[in-house]
């Protein structure tokens, strides 16, 4: 950390885009740069909502069997191999790194409540 015009500084790496940014004084705990997160979220609930928002982007915002896309809460993270589920990722201690994230949701399908209830349906059964 540095002192420039009597501000604490320190030059930190966004955990989600990769760039160098500059933590002000009082966030150097901050993870993510200012383009970002323009706001840290206070709450758990806040930083879950932002995980989400992402995640709902990186997988394509919309759901990967019938396109369904109205409603953001209305879309699931399915496993597609649950052996290789590290993490639930709507557990609310969830607190990680983008990039495990990012790890995570690469063993997931972006799927619609329906068709999610349907793929399980489907394993219940034992209908491939």
């Amino acid at each position: 950390m540095r002192r420039s015009q009597g501000i604490n500084i320190s030059e930190k790496i966004c955990a989600k885009c990769g760039k160098k940014f500059i933590a002000k004084e009082n966030a150097y705990n901050r993870r993510y740069c200012y383009e970002c997160v323009p706001l840290v979220p206070k709450s758990g609930a806040g930083q879950r909502a932002l995980i989400k928002k992402w995640a709902l982007e990186y997988k394509g915002n919309k759901c990967e069997i019938c396109g369904y896309n109205k409603c953001s809460e209305a879309l699931d993270f399915h496993h597609l191999d649950p052996q290789e589920k590290d993490f639930n990722l709507s557990d609310r201690n969830l607190i990680l790194d983008w990039q495990v994230i990012k790890k995570e949701l690469d063993k997931c399908q972006l799927v619609c409540a329906n068709c999610h209830r349907e793929i399980h349906s489907k394993e219940k059964k034992g209908d491939d």
